[in-house]
């Protein structure tokens, strides 16, 4: 089961997308980059938009454009608020009822959201993808070992290296 599969199933079955909104430094919401798979770039004013058939849509301006392509993900690039939404209002299609990780937006990305889909009926998606999250797939435990043993490798050297002064 992918990443996508994980949290709809813990979603109500009338939410048909959900949406990953980042905002300026430092308000970049880390499940961005878990739904996507992407792993460099900062994603600022860029959304991530998960469907529940798998499809997930990067909506980006041309600033981060290279490290979104290399993703092999469905890439919009706009400019300005209007293209931005231009750009949701196509993938969402007239698919109404939205979940949004309230925990990972800020109030002003959100009342962006709100105020481009007025017709959008917006739920709390925050818990289902903390919890999708708190299982680990494959690659993220192999992740964790590689980051467990560069940890355990530099722990000795430097408990060495330190002397009291």
């Amino acid at each position: 089961m992918g990443r996508v599969d994980n949290i709809f199933q813990r979603l109500g079955s009338d939410v048909s997308h959900i949406i990953i909104s980042n905002d300026i430094s430092p308000f970049i919401d880390s499940s961005f980059f878990y739904l996507t798979g992407i792993s460099s770039g900062i994603f600022e004013e860029s959304f991530a938009v998960a469907s529940r058939d798998g499809d997930v849509t990067v909506i980006t301006g041309t600033l981060e454009a290279e490290s979104a392509k290399e993703s092999k993900l469905d890439v919009r690039v706009v400019t300005g608020n209007d293209s931005y939404k231009k750009a949701l209002a196509e993938v969402l299609g007239k698919h109404k009822k939205i979940g949004i990780n309230y925990g990972g937006s800020t109030l002003g990305g959100y009342m962006r959201i709100k105020k481009w889909l007025k017709e959008g009926r917006f739920i709390d998606a925050s818990l289902a993808i903390e919890k999708a999250r708190m299982v680990k797939d494959g690659h993220e435990i192999k992740m964790i070992r590689r980051a467990a043993e560069i940890s355990s490798a530099a722990f000795y050297p430097i408990k060495e290296a330190i002397k009291e002064a």
